[in-house]
């Protein structure tokens, strides 16, 4: 084998890159590797932005006339993965945290907490909030948002009626 120092080259058909110890890495191994790695910082962020947005949407949507009815189904979504998909995995199971923390175990985060809400409060301000208060506090904003969907969408325009 030919010798490669601190260059990259092609040998024997494939593409190598050598460090100061002159130990051979395949480049395309390494390439690979980051390239995964950019996926996953991606999906991070990704979730991140549209986990969190999503919450605020399930927790506020039902004051604006327009987004009433997208807010109460995905109020309803959010309950059966919660409560139906719950039965399977644990209540309060949520795919889209599911997903982000698989990205995240990938970029070498582990002992993610169960609950999404107290990982992105704890990520964002650096605190360690508990976890029970978290879920409590998940659990009454989730039954608010739903009473107030219901009573925008379906109870309001009947006592309207009424009247």
């Amino acid at each position: 084998m030919k010798e490669i120092k601190n260059t990259v080259g092609r040998l024997d058909g494939k593409y190598y890159i050598a460090d100061t110890n002159n130990d051979l890495i395949r480049v395309y191994d390494i390439l690979t590797k980051k390239c995964v790695m950019w996926k996953y910082y991606f999906l991070d962020y990704f979730f991140l932005i549209f986990h969190s947005a999503l919450t605020l949407f399930n927790l506020l949507g039902w004051i604006w006339k327009k987004t009433r009815l997208v807010n109460f189904i995905t109020l309803m979504l959010t309950g059966f993965a919660w409560f139906g998909l719950g039965i399977f995995y644990g209540i309060g199971f949520c795919p889209f945290t599911d997903w982000h923390w698989q990205a995240l175990e990938k970029l070498g985060k582990h002992d993610l907490p169960y609950s999404y809400i107290k990982y992105l409060i704890d990520r964002l301000t650096g605190w360690d909030v508990n976890a029970n208060v978290m879920e409590t506090s998940t659990m009454v904003g989730f039954f608010f948002a739903v009473i107030m969907s219901v009573y925008m969408n379906f109870l309001q325009k009947k006592h309207k009626q009424s009247d």
